[in-house]
């Protein structure tokens, strides 16, 4: 009796995980940053630690989605625009943004300087907007940016309105010197935001950048939490001591404007407390 030639082994491939797959793909989106826009796939391999294989095969399938491109000339992974139309798409759904832009684009033409909303994500704040002076300084910030809570009058606004328990993680973490006028004293700290709380500004001068003075104060949403915070920064020279008050009267009064168009009513006290 012949004998049936035995057939190869199908191969079955091992199926994803798809969570695992989806937190490396995401990994390699995050290693590109405006300092490193392109890399090749050693380079990513590299830096996001994964085997060549896995890195080669995450790509191919980023690339096949669109979000990211290859420029073959130069054999170069870049940002691909399907992130830009999805980028698009969450800052449309922000109702803060376009409920604040018109009130932040009176001030910016009042003040002539350069004016910022903030909100917090996690332990940091994020400028969410940002309008720059029709001429002169422009400040280094940028939409997207995350900055420490503990420094400058934009995030410190934030930090102030947020639970105690809250304060104090972050205050635990440790506080970064980001300039030599930086509060990095955890009780200094604490007294800085108590009075924040009760004056309902804040005002640094050089904190969080040396030469930068700047004024900003809390938007609260219909609920009285404090949502996001806006401020008016520029160079020392153009924002002397001098004239901080009125700074402090314009940017008071366009966080209450933006609060009220969010459904803020200031006959209720406001809760401490940021939506983050």
């Amino acid at each position: 009796m012949r004998q049936q030639a035995s057939r190869p082994k199908r191969r079955h491939r091992r199926p994803l995980d798809a969570t695992s797959s989806l937190a490396k793909g995401l990994q390699l989106l995050d290693a590109f940053t405006l300092e490193r826009p392109a890399f090749n796939l050693a380079e990513l391999t590299q830096a996001s630690g994964l085997p060549r294989a896995t890195t080669h095969r995450l790509l191919s399938a980023l690339r096949d989605l669109g979000y990211l491109q290859y420029d073959r000339s130069k054999r170069e992974f870049r940002l691909g625009y399907k992130l830009l139309e999805r980028g698009h798409l969450v800052s449309e759904q922000i109702e803060l943004r376009p409920i604040a832009r018109p009130h932040m684009e009176r001030l910016r033409d009042e003040t002539r300087e350069t004016v910022s909303l903030q909100v917090v994500d996690g332990d940091e704040g994020v400028y969410v907007e940002k309008l720059e002076p029709l001429a002169g300084f422009r400040l280094w910030t940028r939409v997207g940016m995350r900055r420490p809570l503990h420094a400058g009058c934009s995030m410190k606004v934030l930090l102030a309105h947020l639970p105690q328990d809250r304060i104090g993680q972050i205050i635990q973490h440790g506080l970064t010197r980001l300039t030599p006028l930086t509060i990095v004293d955890p009780a200094a700290l604490r007294r800085d935001l108590s009075a924040i709380r009760a004056q309902g500004h804040s005002v640094t001068f050089g904190e969080s950048h040396e030469g930068v003075h700047g004024v900003a104060a809390p938007v609260r949403d219909h609920t009285g939490c404090v949502v996001a915070s806006i401020s008016v920064l520029g160079p020392a020279a153009r924002i002397p001591r001098a004239r901080i008050l009125d700074l402090i009267t314009r940017v008071t009064q366009t966080a209450s404007n933006i609060s009220r168009d969010l459904g803020y009513v200031a006959r209720r006290p406001g809760r401490a407390g940021v939506r983050s």
